[in-house]
């Protein structure tokens, strides 16, 4: 069964700039960035390590990390599509409480 996406969420996934996607349990949060990540990655406009992601809970990390690793996965015949996913485990997958870890650190010329 396919999700239904509506026109915010469509608007979450396909924008080319940063994005806080901000709304409560249930609503499809986790997939919108699911997706938009996977884009990015398809579309070559980012590598996994120029993708900072940011959830509130080890959980959403995880089930994030699981969502992605599964459906790069599912394309790993593709030359692009494989390179990224051999380098998946540094991707930069972040917990809220972990982000005071970050502060200064440099990611790729930008410093949070």
């Amino acid at each position: 069964m396919k999700e239904k996406i509506d026109e915010a969420q469509l608007k979450a996934i396909n924008i080319n700039e940063n994005v806080v996607v901000s709304a409560g349990a249930g609503s499809g949060k986790t997939s919108v960035l699911v997706k938009r990540y996977i884009r990015l990655i398809r579309e070559q406009k980012a590598t996994i390590e120029e993708i900072l992601t940011l959830t509130f809970t080890r959980k959403a990390a995880a089930e994030m990390y699981e969502r992605i690793y599964s459906l790069l996965s599912e394309e790993k015949t593709e030359i692009l599509i494989n390179k990224q996913l051999t380098e998946f485990e540094n991707c930069l997958l972040y917990t809220s409480d972990a982000a005071d870890e970050l502060d200064g650190v440099d990611l790729g010329g930008r410093r949070i």
